[in-house]
């Protein structure tokens, strides 16, 4: 409620504990309830230079703060959707991201892993022989390799057809999977019917050792159906201490022709073959 300004006129307030207030502090602001309109009030005053004058306004609270509540509530609602909006933002790019996250995972697993067999490629064997051999030139351990090839594959596949001889394919390198064990071993499909086993810190025996508990597990495998003859595979053995100087190349090259001489020596057998020269990898022994 307001007083009608005649009802002010003429009218000693000097006794009031608001304008005492007033008279002492000279300048300022505060709310008090007002004893004419038994209200509560915010009054804003001001002396008046060196003048005995003092200037007084005084505003209901309720009509103040009105204003101030209709602005809060409009900035509070816009806040309010504006982090919505940047929450809801959020959340769609953190999905994004996760998807195409999966999906970079799903082409990396993709481009390092043979599509029948489930091993590692010839892309990620390179990768990880590399690593496996500059480690090995560091460390001064032995590196071991098996070159491993399925015997008879291609009259095989010829007499039960390409399915046929993926299966068999797949069966073999499952059967091989299950005798490495160790983590930092590696298995991968080397192309064709090869596979390729790479045993760091493995010296010659312990290789041959795998090489040959590789070959009676293939072997030991149930016939195909309609074959007359079990699955057998040849095994060729390098194993050495990695010098500098000596090269990658070489080492395949080596189990290469352990692999070959396997085969010469009437198949499902495992083979090692020393180094020929200083030009090999020594200390095959």
């Amino acid at each position: 409620p307001d007083l009608d300004g005649q009802d002010l006129i003429g009218k000693d307030y000097s006794h009031t504990a608001n304008f005492q207030r007033i008279l002492k502090e000279g300048d300022g602001s505060f709310s008090a309830l007002s004893t004419q309109l038994n209200a509560q009030r915010l009054y804003t005053f001001s002396r008046v230079g060196n003048l005995p004058l003092i200037v007084v306004i005084g505003q209901s609270e309720e009509e103040v703060y009105a204003v101030w509540k209709r602005n809060a509530w409009l900035v509070t609602t816009a806040t309010s959707v504006l982090c919505l909006g940047i929450l809801w933002l959020t959340w769609l790019l953190s999905r994004e991201l996760r998807r195409r996250r999966r999906a970079e995972d799903a082409l990396a697993s993709l481009a390092a892993t043979d599509g029948l067999t489930g091993l590692d490629n010839r892309r990620q064997l390179d990768e990880a022989m590399d690593t496996e051999w500059a480690r090995a030139q560091r460390s001064g351990k032995r590196l071991s390799l098996l070159m491993i090839d399925v015997d008879h594959f291609k009259a095989f596949n010829e007499r039960h057809g390409h399915q046929g001889g993926d299966e068999a394919l797949r069966l073999v390198a499952q059967t091989i999977s299950h005798n490495i064990r160790r983590p930092g071993d590696r298995l991968a499909r080397y192309g064709g019917e090869e596979f390729v086993v790479v045993l760091p810190e493995t010296d010659l025996k312990g290789a041959m050792m795998i090489a040959e508990n590789i070959r009676r597990s293939v072997e030991a495998l149930p016939l195909f159906k309609g074959a007359e003859h079990p699955f057998t595979v040849s095994i060729g053995v390098a194993s050495g201490v990695v010098r500098h100087g000596d090269k990658l190349e070489t080492f395949f090259g080596i189990a290469d022709k352990a692999l070959y001489q396997a085969k010469n020596n009437g198949r499902n057998r495992v083979e090692q073959r020393a180094a020929a020269s200083d030009s090999e990898l020594v200390n095959q022994a």
